[in-house]
């Protein structure tokens, strides 16, 4: 596990303790692809001698009572019958096995806890949901209730979720490890073998803010020349799972994060005068309802994270990222800005135009004379 040996050894911690009898519980929290299903194959893996109950968590059953649960104590159920009566006919009816009265909550956690502990009578127990952020809020309020009552049980509970999205994981009674991006050296560990140079990498680390899968994603893909701006494409599902936490929230102000994506430049000024063009409204900018997604210093607005920029900018159709350049050349009139307007041109032409041309050309002049041939390799 490159690059997480804090994650790896709290994970080993709770193995360990569940070994000597005592119990608890973690969540990783993070965005797709940065390595949380990987720390529970980890988790998997090093529980030598455990008995193991996995459950995935389903956007489909995210609003059916206990869906997760059965999924995740099925491989016990065939123990409920020796647990005290009311416990074992509330499982049993929860779970569709008897007729009756649906049992309250504390029942159900309290039968839960005697099932994975009479479980565990003889081998500790590994408890894994992934996607936790997809199972149903009476399942994540039963495994709340479960973790707080760990501390002389053999059974660890091992949950991955990403932020913001689905069910609120935030569970007091375990404990929050958010994953951030790979450091440098562990992210250049992960690309050993790619043929990547140094300029590449470091590209690489950029665009992806360290993410692991879109790490390895992108370096099997043609790379951007240096200089270029515009974001590298992700595959659907990694483009699909970004976007959902923008539209969630922030739907209304997706044709501005759509501009501001394109842009580049950070330049507020620069974004409002485009969004006018376009007869988008720029006021979010001055607001805070996009402050957990933009840093904003009152004259330049970037993304927190540059793979919710490439998601935003490419769910825009081919013909409205057209548009969008075409506003934002028009809307960089300085001599300073003769690169920006030129880039801009050259992304907005879907055919052929000698204007955009010769501007490309003139920015990869000017470029070189300043001695930066990266850039003007970008341009032409």
């Amino acid at each position: 596990m490159l690059g997480r040996d804090g994650e790896t050894a709290l994970l080993d911690s709770l193995l360990q303790r569940a070994r000597e009898g005592r119990g608890g519980g973690v969540v990783l929290h993070g965005e797709p692809g940065i390595g949380k299903t990987a720390l529970l194959s980890y988790v998997e893996e090093r529980a030598t001698g455990f008995r193991m109950l996995r459950a995935v968590g389903v956007a489909p059953e995210a609003d059916l009572p206990y869906a997760t649960l059965h999924q995740l104590l099925l491989p016990a159920l065939d123990a409920v019958d020796e647990l005290p009566g009311p416990q074992a006919q509330a499982l049993s009816v929860l779970f569709g096995r008897a007729h009756g009265t649906p049992p309250d909550p504390f029942l159900v956690g309290l039968s839960a806890l005697s099932l994975l502990s009479l479980w565990a009578g003889e081998r500790p127990v590994l408890c894994v949901i992934d996607d936790a952020h997809w199972a149903d809020q009476p399942t994540l309020k039963t495994v709340a209730f479960v973790a707080r009552r760990l501390d002389n049980e053999p059974v660890v509970v091992a949950l991955a979720a990403r932020a913001d999205e689905g069910h609120d994981t935030d569970l007091p009674a375990l404990r929050r490890m958010p994953l951030m991006g790979l450091k440098p050296d562990a992210a250049r560990a992960l690309l050993a073998g790619r043929r990547l140079s140094d300029g590449e990498q470091r590209r690489l680390l950029a665009v992806t803010g360290g993410n692991p899968l879109a790490l390895l994603e992108l370096a099997g893909r043609e790379p951007h020349p240096e200089g270029a701006q515009q974001p590298p494409a992700m595959t659907e599902e990694l483009q699909r799972s970004f976007l959902a936490k923008v539209m969630d929230r922030h739907a209304a102000e997706l044709p501005l994060l759509k501009q501001i994506a394109a842009d580049g430049s950070g330049s507020v000024d620069t974004v409002e005068r485009a969004a006018a063009a376009l007869r988008i409204p720029s006021d979010a900018l001055h607001r805070a309802e996009i402050d957990e997604l933009l840093t904003y210093d009152g004259t330049r607005a970037r993304f927190r994270h540059p793979l919710i920029r490439s998601a935003v900018y490419h769910s825009a159709s081919v013909h409205r990222r057209a548009a969008i350049h075409r506003a934002l050349a028009s809307a960089f009139d300085g001599q300073a800005d003769q690169h920006r307007r030129a880039w801009h041109l050259g992304q907005a032409a879907a055919e052929h135009d000698e204007r955009a041309a010769e501007e490309l050309e003139r920015s990869a002049e000017h470029a070189a004379q300043r001695g930066g041939p990266a850039a003007a390799m970008s341009a032409l």
